[in-house]
């Protein structure tokens, strides 16, 4: 009887100490996790400034790149849900959801 307590009582040592592990490794996973989304919004907020057009002009002077902004009859503005277009042009149905997606701006012409 004495042998099966102790055996209980080591096996519960056991456990617990398990679960202090795990509570550790999770805490340090939850910090990571926390970093990464921190740097992940850091860098969009970065490329979104980088995207402006104003950004880009100035880069592409700076490093003498010969490029200028298009002549306002030279724009096509998308006026149309450009995946509905292309699947109508293609005779099939509209795909649930895009694997792959590109950031345009659905303007009015």
């Amino acid at each position: 009887m004495v042998g099966l307590t102790g055996a209980v009582g080591v096996g519960a040592a056991w456990a617990q100490r398990q679960l202090s592990l795990i509570a550790n490794d999770n805490r340090v996973l939850e910090t990571q996790i926390a970093a990464v989304e921190r740097q992940s919004e850091q860098l969009d907020t970065e490329i979104a400034q980088e995207q402006d057009a104003r950004v880009l002009l100035a880069r592409a002077a700076q490093w003498h790149l010969g490029l200028a902004a298009p002549a306002a009859d030279r724009v096509e503005h998308v006026t149309i849900d450009p995946l509905r277009h292309l699947s109508a042009k293609e005779g099939g149905e509209r795909p649930a959801a895009p694997t792959l997606g590109f950031g345009l701006a659905l303007g009015e012409r």
